[in-house]
């Protein structure tokens, strides 16, 4: 048998048997008649078939030759991949689905497995007679004159989704109980599922905020001040002419303790929010005075088990700035600390400046820029269902300072002057 190896690979990876020489070659041929299972008899001679396949009287299948006589029937039976419990008698196939003009007609749908290459066909209803027809994925109603680009199974196995020419995207699926088994007679006819223009939704992928704030508190501490005075004392003066006596305070002093505090804060922020949709990144925006960009693309596409168009979406900001100039005031109120004995409230203000700032970042040595690129996982409704990217992300500052004082105030108590001396010379009395 291994002198048919290279007879059955020409077969099964779609190598050109026309190129073989003349004595060593395969051609499509027809079965005249069928001994067991496992031989066929071709041009009147009886060759054995390879691999585990059965064929019929007619059936046009491969043959290997060699010195001008059949040798074998090349039919193989491949088992593809088993994906859940589900286990059947019967040989497995290889399953395919796939866009083409093999009929030279128009590009459309297509299936196929070890033994056909059929139209996909879909049920539906004549628009006008409302009578039940069936139609190939390219001539439905839902596909709106649109062209298949490409077409993916469903995770279930019993579904499909296609891509369309301006944006369209369709699904379909089959009744089928068993996706992963062998079934002579699939594929049967598919039925319309949903339709719609997913990646035209402006769907918000993220708002930035660039916003600076700035942040100032004092804190004050009052302290009371309690002064206490002793007695008038006459004091003389000597060296005045004449001799003088005054009077004059002693034992002035004074004690401290603290009393109670106050404080007040006052903010300022500035900034402006930028939103960044889907659309602007399929399609590309720029930033501010033509700096950097923001860019992406759909990574891939795929039908859930739930048959529900979901996308990959990746996209990044090349050193891109957003964001204004912008100031704002903020103020605040102190308790005390203004007026007579410092007892009365005052305000104080901060103020905020913000600039635009860049997402990305940019090499010193050679200025190439390095972008932040993030990804996006949408359903066919718009919804976000899982993202790498905050969904408000903030980018700025916040600037914050803190001031203390002590206030201090207090009562003197001070006794009235005696009356009579001391005395001034040359004053009048």
């Amino acid at each position: 048998m291994s002198n048919l190896l290279p007879y059955i690979k020409a077969v099964l990876f779609g190598r050109d048997a026309t190129k073989y020489e003349q004595n060593e070659r395969i051609t499509m041929e027809s079965v005249e008649a069928v001994s067991g299972q496992h031989h066929a008899q071709v041009h009147g001679v009886l060759v054995p078939i390879t691999g585990l396949a059965t064929v019929e009287v007619g059936e046009q299948v491969a043959v290997a030759w060699k010195n001008g006589v059949p040798i074998a029937v090349i039919k193989h039976a491949i088992r593809r991949a088993q994906f859940h419990g589900h286990f059947h008698k019967g040989g497995g196939i290889v399953e395919q689905l796939l866009v083409g003009n093999f009929d030279k007609t128009a590009t459309d749908v297509w299936y196929r497995n070890g033994t056909k290459l059929v139209k996909v066909m879909v049920s539906t209803s004549d628009e006008h007679t409302g009578k039940p027809v069936t139609v190939s994925v390219k001539n439905h109603w839902a596909l709106q004159g649109a062209t298949p680009i490409s077409v993916k199974w469903g995770l279930d196995g019993a579904s499909f989704g296609v891509e369309c020419t301006t944006g369209l995207f369709v699904t379909f699926d089959w009744f089928r109980d068993y996706p992963n088994t062998y079934d002579e007679a699939f594929p049967t006819e598919a039925r319309f599922y949903w339709a719609g223009r997913p990646l035209e939704a402006n769907t918000t992928l993220c708002t930035v905020s660039w916003t600076d704030k700035a942040v100032a508190r004092n804190k004050w501490y009052l302290v009371e001040v309690e002064e206490k005075t002793g007695p008038w004392v006459v004091y003389s003066a000597p060296w005045y002419d004449g001799g003088c006596t005054y009077w004059m305070m002693g034992g002035t002093g004074a004690t401290y303790h603290f009393g109670s505090s106050g404080e007040a804060s006052a903010s300022a922020s500035a900034g402006v929010s930028e939103t960044f949709t889907l659309q602007d990144a399929l399609h590309g925006k720029t930033g501010y005075n033509g700096n950097g960009t923001f860019s992406g693309s759909v990574l891939e596409w795929f039908l859930d088990s739930d048959k529900v168009l979901k996308f990959t979406v990746s996209a990044g900001w090349d050193y891109y700035m957003g964001g204004d100039i912008k100031t704002s005031t903020g103020t605040g109120t102190m308790p005390f600390g203004a007026g007579r004995n410092g007892m009365d409230s005052w305000t104080f203000t901060v103020t905020c400046s913000s600039g635009r700032r860049t997402i990305g970042a940019k090499k010193r040595s050679d200025q190439s820029t390095v972008s932040e690129t993030h990804l996006w996982l949408l359903d066919q409704n718009g919804a976000i269902l899982w993202s790498t990217c905050a969904p408000g992300p903030q980018i700025g500052y916040e600037r914050n300072g803190i001031s203390m004082y002590r206030w201090a105030h207090g009562v003197a108590t001070i006794p009235a002057s005696p009356d009579g001396e001391p005395r001034i010379p040359g004053l009048p009395t």
